[in-house]
């Protein structure tokens, strides 16, 4: 009949598969599947020197998802844009340089991620730090959600510790891993995920909000999420300067969370006596080519 479908202002969501069905008196038919990709420019970070001059060695990402595009199943969350600006801020009194990403879909997280790690190197001290949906898997791994995300389906979400094994495969001096998120079950839409061999280093720290099968709050009327806002007291330059470790510095995060939220989960390799005051060594570059296959 010569009719024509019309997007008009093109999304995210728009992205998938699309047929045409003719019915009529005679009968049905349907034509064979199009495939639609949208595309936009990647998205670039809010880079911040930082305020004390930068510190050899000291890079931290920091993505806050907020804007999450199927509302029926995943609130907004306004804290999380506020809450990633924030961490930069303190993490920048600290002598790191920041990368700061807000909204990001599926492609975009695995972007930045592997931008990311090709600035890592040999004995450089990286932060990784997301706030935002998040669920875990009955394997026990957490995974973050991205914006475009239909729903809790992992297939189409960021492993954490697949972040974390590729950041230790810079051979950082150490990597700090800090996750503002629910961890609800859900399975649903998972394919089989590769297992990730242990290194022979293992110099790594990751902090999650909750407990495997529970939730997060963002808090009442506030600025930041109640785990955020615990953390950028602690991060605060005085209060860092107690710390003599990293674990001793999530302890302490980990302790203070207890008055405003239920749990804090903490999980600790072999990180030695890193402190985040520490002065790091340049590094020689990381990654020249990450494997985007490889971080999800």
């Amino acid at each position: 009949t010569g009719s024509a479908l019309h997007i008009d202002h093109m999304r995210d969501w728009n992205d998938g598969e699309y047929v045409c069905q003719v019915t009529n008196g005679v009968g049905q038919m349907t034509s064979s599947v199009c495939t639609l990709r949208v595309k936009r420019p990647a998205k670039e970070p809010t880079v911040a020197h930082s305020d004390a001059g930068g510190v050899v060695g000291r890079v931290a990402l920091l993505i806050g998802n907020s804007e999450y595009q199927c509302e029926n199943i995943l609130k907004k969350l306004p804290c999380a844009e506020r809450d990633v600006h924030a961490v930069s801020e303190a993490l920048g009194l600290l002598g790191f340089v920041t990368f700061v990403y807000v909204n990001l879909n599926f492609r975009e997280m695995v972007e930045a991620i592997c931008r990311f790690l090709k600035l890592l190197g040999k004995g450089m001290f990286p932060v990784f730090f997301f706030g935002g949906h998040g669920q875990v898997s009955s394997a026990g791994d957490t995974y973050m959600i991205p914006v475009d995300s239909s729903g809790y389906k992992l297939a189409r979400c960021i492993r954490v510790e697949a972040v974390r094994y590729e950041m230790q495969l810079t051979k950082c001096r150490l990597c700090l891993l800090l996750v503002d998120t629910c961890r609800v079950f859900d399975d649903g839409g998972m394919e089989k995920r590769a297992d990730l061999t242990e290194l022979e280093r293992v110099d790594f720290a990751i902090q999650c909000s909750s407990l495997k099968g529970q939730t997060t709050t963002e808090g009442m009327a506030a600025d930041n999420s109640n785990y955020t806002t615990t953390l950028l007291k602690v991060l605060e330059p005085e209060e860092v300067k107690t710390c003599n470790s990293v674990p001793a510095f999530l302890d302490r995060v980990a302790k203070e969370c207890k008055e405003v939220i239920p749990v804090c989960r903490r999980v600790l390799s072999r990180s030695g006596d890193v402190k985040l005051t520490d002065k790091l060594s340049a590094g020689s570059g990381g990654m020249q080519e990450a494997d985007k296959s490889s971080v999800v």
